[in-house]
């Protein structure tokens, strides 16, 4: 092996790490964008076309503009799932889940999913109870 095919080895090997971390980054930012409710629909078009005309400089500007929200709302989606997922019943599931919902956490799609994971949850606690004495 000559030392020209190692130095290939190595910055392709660079290469690959900076495109993986930056296609993480750049699903990063499309998530927030989506998730974010302040953006008006037109500005979300705007970073998204934005992404994809200059997604280097799109990306960067992003994350130094917005970054400090994007953690926020990262960190909040966090909670609203641990939260919904820690309480005691079904019900308690579905309030909270109703909760978050309405303070805009979660949006209709994750409601729609908690709540479908509250009411499994119930039918599982029903047909692990046991039924009383056999007649």
């Amino acid at each position: 092996m000559h030392w020209s095919e190692f130095w290939d080895v190595v910055w392709y090997t660079i290469f690959l790490v900076v495109t993986i971390a930056y296609i993480v980054v750049l699903v990063q930012v499309v998530i927030d964008i989506f998730r974010d409710k302040t953006l008006k629909v037109w500005q979300k078009v705007l970073w998204l076309l934005f992404l994809v005309l200059i997604p280097w400089l799109a990306a960067f500007i992003y994350i130094l503009a917005r970054g400090r929200g994007m953690t926020e709302r990262q960190e909040a989606h966090k909670a609203a799932h641990t939260t919904v997922v820690r309480t005691s019943s079904p019900a308690d599931q579905i309030a909270t889940a109703q909760q978050l919902h309405q303070t805009g956490a979660v949006n209709d799609q994750e409601f729609a999913q908690l709540k479908a994971k509250a009411m499994q949850d119930l039918q599982q606690l029903q047909t692990q109870a046991p039924q009383g004495p056999a007649a």
